[in-house]
């Protein structure tokens, strides 16, 4: 099963820390938007970013029904032996 730390030590350091700590400033129109992370003030296309995070969100889901199903067949293999 995909465990936190699989995530974690896949992904940025920096990236993850950036996304943890920035503050919204607003929206620059309907696909970007401002945040500020410390001094700094970043732009980003938030419409790739929510297709994205729901991609993301859909594939983990994914997994873990399928890790389930899993289970439940094992668990199932076992009660009958």
């Amino acid at each position: 099963m995909l465990c936190e730390s699989d995530i974690e030590s896949s992904s940025s350091a920096h990236l993850r820390e950036l996304i943890t700590n920035m503050t919204f400033v607003g929206c620059v129109d309907e696909d970007k938007t401002l945040v500020q992370h410390g001094t700094k003030l970043y732009m980003f296309n938030s419409k790739k970013f929510r297709i994205l995070c729901l991609y993301m969100k859909s594939h983990l889901l994914d997994l873990m029904i399928r890790h389930q199903n899993g289970k439940k067949k094992m668990d199932e293999k076992t009660m009958l032996a």
